[in-house]
């Protein structure tokens, strides 16, 4: 899988292109604006009109759009340049490829005053003015070219991300080019695949400009990569002739309380659908007869409750013993807040050696006590959305979702387990290396899709995948069998058992003898 970057690393893979490899900046532009000329000249293949417009601000994004111009020139196509500053505010790489622009007389105009120009009378509009070394929000002088860019009729193409867009998050403050095409410059950035990234990207086209392979061993971090179909066929396959239930593996469902049991059946009935051979909950007696009803294909094991509706600390040595028979175990789903309910999951993490994963209710006792995580002896996996992984680290919500590659970098450094991020998309962390889901829709943001998303991934441990491929495996199927009703029941329409009810489908596809 090709690694994409952060902004951190983007800048890092430069400097280590120079200083290591001299390959210099200068070099890398002149090779940037041939190969996003060769896009542009088989998009203009489409066009009654072959006029380019490109408009260029003073960084190396705006570099990268002269050298484009220089190499539009040698093929002939009429393009006309606007640069948003002044000559004089260029310097380095930028302004040695304004200089050339200007000596071989291609049109150029200069100002940030925006209000006699007609971007439709040009057939593309090149999107040069912004690039990864963006700080948000977007300074006030370049909303209305943003604005006029978005309301002209020309197909759009970006160099290297769209204005405005951030290249950590996928956000844009208070807007962003919506482009045709990006033509990302060596790696994609991760924020073209977070939150609102892919619509203000368009069709990305990744084009090499240079960067040594060797390079990017070098870049520090989280290792970055998109988990795809591929990946998937590599591991989903017909069980063996010989297998049997105990074979394919044993979950057991902690979860469910008073008002809640439904979180547990759904993670339940999602671990059998994996392929999960037995399932179990672990149930307070006295809503032993819910489960009765409502999960047929799972095993029940009621503890005495005293008609209280909560699993509590008293239960500890019963789901202990209980646990040993177990391939994996799933805690959290509807499992209730109270103190003696706390008190059982933080001593259940100290104990257990069987592959867990901790999700929900289950993440609620660790706020701010990543240290009682870190002491679990079992194959740990945890499943916070924003919210949660803020309250793990005394962070807050808005500081995650606008620094979220640097919170996690610092986050994994503290951890020593995986986690699976529940944010646009889900996001899996393993060691070093993380996967972004590729598969998924809005229509997920319904009640119970998350404790379906749990029991997958223990189904999946249960049955012998190892946890650094079945966390994102699990985030993939999960959204895959979202992304299969859509057509049938729309986005607003879907709900958690929707989801359940079409894993297998999705399955079906992938598996092979």
């Amino acid at each position: 899988m090709k690694q994409i970057l952060s902004k951190i690393q983007a800048k890092s893979l430069d400097k280590i292109t120079s200083v290591y490899f001299n390959i210099q900046g200068r070099e890398l532009m002149r090779n940037a604006g041939k190969k996003v000329a060769g896009v542009i000249e088989k998009e203009l293949i489409k066009k009654k009109s072959k006029s380019v417009l490109i408009l260029c601000g003073k960084g190396n994004n705006g570099g990268d759009g002269f050298s484009t111009a220089l190499e539009l020139k040698n093929k002939s196509v009429k393009i006309h340049i606007h640069s948003l500053y002044n000559e004089e505010k260029y310097i380095g790489d930028s302004l040695y490829y304004l200089e050339l622009c200007l000596e071989r007389k291609i049109p150029i105009t200069f100002g940030a005053d925006n209000e006699q120009f007609n971007c439709n009378n040009y057939s593309i509009i090149i999107d040069a003015i912004l690039g990864v070394g963006y700080r948000q929000p977007i300074r006030a002088h370049l909303i209305p070219w943003v604005e006029l860019i978005n309301n002209s009729k020309s197909t759009i193409i970006s160099l290297d991300i769209p204005t405005g867009l951030d290249a950590d998050t996928g956000l844009a403050y208070p807007l962003a080019v919506e482009s045709s095409i990006t033509v990302t410059l060596g790696y994609e950035k991760i924020g073209m695949s977070f939150q609102n990234g892919p619509k203000f990207c368009g069709k990305i086209k990744s084009v090499d400009i240079g960067f040594p392979e060797e390079a990017i061993n070098m870049v520090k971090n989280l290792k970055w990569h998109k988990f795809n179909q591929n990946s998937v066929k590599r591991f989903i396959k017909k069980p063996d002739l010989n297998t049997n239930k105990f074979k394919q593996g044993k979950v057991l469902i902690i979860g469910g309380s008073m008002g809640m049991t439904g979180a547990a059946v759904l993670a339940a009935m999602a671990a059998l659908r994996v392929g999960a051979g037995l399932v179990s909950i672990v149930t307070p007696k006295s809503l032993n007869t819910i489960y009765e009803i409502k999960a047929t294909e799972v095993i029940t094991i009621p503890l005495e409750d005293q008609g209280k509706g909560f699993l509590y600390f008293d239960h500890l040595n019963q789901i202990i013993e209980i646990s040993d028979r177990s391939d994996a175990i799933v805690i959290g789903p509807g499992l209730g807040r109270s103190e003696s309910t706390r008190k059982l999951i933080t001593q259940l993490i100290s104990e257990l050696k069987v592959p867990v994963v901790l999700d929900a209710d289950g993440l609620y006792p660790f706020n701010g006590k990543l240290d009682l995580l870190n002491k679990s002896k079992s194959d740990l996996v945890i499943t916070p959305h924003f919210g949660e992984i803020a309250r793990l680290d005394n962070s807050n919500f808005d500081y995650v979702l606008n620094n979220f590659p640097k919170f996690m970098n610092l986050f994994m450094e503290r951890y020593n387990h995986s986690a699976l991020v529940k944010q646009v998309p889900i996001c899996s962390f393993y060691d070093n290396n993380v996967f972004i889901n590729t598969s998924g829709n809005p229509g997920m943001a319904t009640a119970g899709s998350g404790d379906v998303l749990s029991g997958i991934i223990g189904g999946l441990l249960a049955t012998g995948i190892d946890k650094k491929t079945a966390v994102p495996l699990s985030a993939f199927l999960h959204g895959k069998a979202s992304d299969s009703i859509i057509k049938s029941k729309g986005f607003r329409g879907q709900i958690a058992s929707d989801i359940l009810e079409n894993i297998p489908f999705v399955i079906k596809r992938y598996e092979k003898n």
